[in-house]
């Protein structure tokens, strides 16, 4: 435990008032023990982590008695507060005498007077042998029996505590770090008339300030250390001792009791991003910084240590609540499913996409699987541990995509939330944002998408203040943006903008080869197809790509042992014979029954055809059959409701068939 001494002339009020302050503060967190310099021996030796002198004379008296002068502080007192008051009890422009044991310290008081500044009172310093008879005000500090006789109105003070400069002295060379003490302190310079006016605010800022800082480093989750040059710890949070596995009764003085010499010398010459160290068992991350200086040089490190064991649950919980908000790319290169040369070479072309921050453009047609593609991107990025938002900006009109995109101020329409709300550029800071088909962008928003652009800021609805983004941009569209900059429904500038890293998705029926593996993988068919589904699946057009084929594929496993495993946009063309006697039994209906001069409508058509046939065929399968047979030239369509009509190359065939 620290010892203070308090050093005085003789025992008194002064050394028990001195003493009572200093309980007061530290209360039984030092040993307080007085010393007397009349009754002192000469081989006397003071010695004390702080000694306490009232004069700089008395420290020169007892120098060969002190073992450290080091330690010595001459001290700064006070008065009371509620004991000032009294002095406004004596009129203006009054002489008033100033008493007290010694010259030198009566000297301090008429100047601890003087800076009170409370009335414009003329203060003379007492000197025994002076004439104060015309004197009728008098001023003491405990010494009421000093004061002459002649003087009939005597105000006493009391004797002078330590001021707060002086405590501040004291809790440095003690070196105590105790918040119960600051508290005190606190506490204690409420009560007293400082010597410097301004001193008492300015702790009170500085106390504020380091509850502020003790509070912040206490609730990292990180431990965190403040050395200087020679390694000696300065300051440090509690965090510390739990990552490093030490008691905290274990009060580290020195960073040689953590780290081992070499890893101390390294920190000396070069500032550590993210280090990987094992201390007692445990793997930590190791920053160390240099704290920015300005006008003067400065030797102390900041040194953040770091759990890998919180850090893997961290990202956990970041993890988990990206998938709870829906802010997460869940898709990969690896599922995406391709055989074709051609989309070979669009993954691969998107996977180097993936290592730059540079905005890219995904075109392609309607179900090509361009957010498959912008999730994939994002997922092969430095950015996938952060957010992916998507929007679809033709989903959405103008006024309601502005404030989507952009966030409004609290009220700044009708109807909106009272605490406002952030856009989705906000919330895919650090991550990416898809824009989804972009070439439906309303025109008067494009303006605004692109200043955001070009200056990764953002200002919601309604307010001026601008917010600083970092958000990596991937757009898709299903247009040609070119033909749409050339009509002028896209602007030109935007296109460029976003045009960096053109990434263009080939439709379906330009990578046939893969239309069977991902049929087989959405159908979760694992055998292999009938030849008729095959042919017929390989065969189609196509025209909603992917997204068709899946839906398909989902028909298919329901139906696939039905007679019509395929939905009726389909021929299975696995009996060429009974598709041939198919279309020759329409053809034979509409040669039949067609009006004199004109065709027979559909619906008719199925009607008859049912009706003789005695089975059953659809107005969609029926469209179908009539399209393969115009196509051949077997019939011809009129306009309107005349229908079709038989042409000679179809009679040919009837009566080819009939020999």
């Amino acid at each position: 435990m620290k010892k203070v001494v308090i050093v005085t002339d003789f025992e008194g009020e002064l050394s028990v008032e001195l003493t009572n302050n200093l309980k007061y503060v530290f209360e039984d967190k030092i040993i307080i023990e007085n010393c007397y310099l009349n009754n002192m021996d000469d081989d006397h030796i003071i010695d004390g982590d702080t000694i306490l002198f009232m004069l700089e004379n008395r420290v020169a008296k007892a120098t060969k008695n002190i073992k450290n002068l080091d330690k010595v502080i001459v001290v700064s007192r006070t008065i009371l507060e509620e004991e000032a008051l009294k002095i406004l009890d004596i009129p203006q422009n009054s002489e008033v005498l100033v008493v007290n044991d010694y010259y030198e310290t009566t000297l301090q008081v008429t100047t601890l007077l003087y800076k009170l500044k409370i009335k414009d009172l003329r203060f003379i310093s007492y000197k025994e042998g002076e004439d104060y008879r015309h004197i009728k005000y008098a001023i003491t500090v405990g010494i009421k029996e000093k004061v002459p006789s002649s003087i009939p109105n005597i105000i006493d003070v009391g004797v002078r505590c330590l001021d707060t400069s002086t405590f501040i002295a004291i809790i440095n060379k003690l070196n105590i770090k105790d918040s119960e003490i600051n508290n005190r302190l606190l506490k204690y310079i409420k009560r007293i008339v400082t010597l410097d006016v301004g001193f008492k605010q300015q702790y009170k800022e500085l106390y504020k300030l380091n509850e502020q800082l003790h509070s912040i480093l206490e609730k990292s989750s990180d431990g965190i250390i403040l050395i200087d040059n020679d390694g000696n710890i300065i300051l440090n949070n509690d965090r510390l001792y739990e990552i490093l596995n030490i008691d905290m009764a274990n009060n580290m003085t020195n960073i040689n009791e953590i780290f081992d010499e070499d890893f101390i010398e390294k920190i000396k010459i070069e500032d550590i991003d993210n280090e990987l160290v094992k201390i007692n068992k445990k793997i930590l991350i190791i920053s160390v910084k240099t704290p920015t200086v300005y006008h003067h040089a400065v030797n102390e490190k900041i040194i953040v240590l770091q759990d890998i064991t919180y850090i893997k649950k961290l990202e956990q919980t970041v993890s988990a609540k990206l998938k709870s908000t829906g802010l997460m790319a869940k898709y990969t290169f690896k599922k995406i499913i391709y055989y074709s040369k051609i989309m070979e070479e669009c993954v691969e072309t998107a996977k180097i996409f993936a290592g730059t921050d540079k905005t890219v453009l995904i075109c392609g047609e309607s179900g090509t699987g361009k957010e498959l593609l912008a999730q994939s991107i994002h997922n092969s990025s430095r950015r996938k541990k952060q957010p992916f938002v998507a929007i679809n900006c033709a989903a959405l009109p103008a006024s309601l995509l502005e404030s989507e995109l952009f966030g409004y101020a609290k009220g700044a329409f009708t109807g909106a939330r009272s605490e406002g709300k952030s856009g989705l550029f906000e919330e895919a800071n650090n991550g990416s944002i898809f824009l989804d088909e972009i070439g439906d962008m309303p025109y008067e928003l494009q303006s605004r998408l692109l200043r955001v652009i070009q200056e990764m800021q953002v200002m919601r609805i309604g307010s001026y203040k601008i917010i600083e983004i970092d958000v990596r941009i991937i757009a898709a569209t299903n247009k040609n943006l070119m033909r749409e900059v050339e009509e002028g429904r896209f602007r030109e500038d935007l296109y460029y903008r976003l045009n960096v890293l053109p990434l263009n998705v080939p439709p379906l029926n330009k990578r046939r080869e893969d239309i069977l593996p991902l049929f087989k993988k959405y159908a979760n068919e694992h055998g292999e197809l009938k030849e008729s589904i095959q042919k017929a699946l390989l065969e189609h057009k196509w025209r909603g790509n992917v997204r068709e084929l899946k839906n398909v594929a989902e028909y298919y496993s329901f139906m696939k042992n039905s007679p019509k495993p395929l939905p009726d946009t389909f021929i299975i063309k696995g009996d060429l014979k009974i598709r041939d006697n198919l279309e020759i039994s329409v053809l034979k209906a509409i040669n039949k029954h067609a009006d004199d001069g004109d065709g027979i409508g559909r619906v008719k058509l199925v009607h008859v055809y049912n009706e003789n046939n005695n089975k059953h065929i659809t107005e969609y399968r029926l469209r179908i059959i009539l399209k393969n047979l115009e196509e051949k030239g077997y019939i011809s369509k009129k306009i309107g409701r005349k229908g079709c009509v038989i042409t000679q190359k179809g009679l040919k065939l009837i009566n080819d068939r009939d020999k």
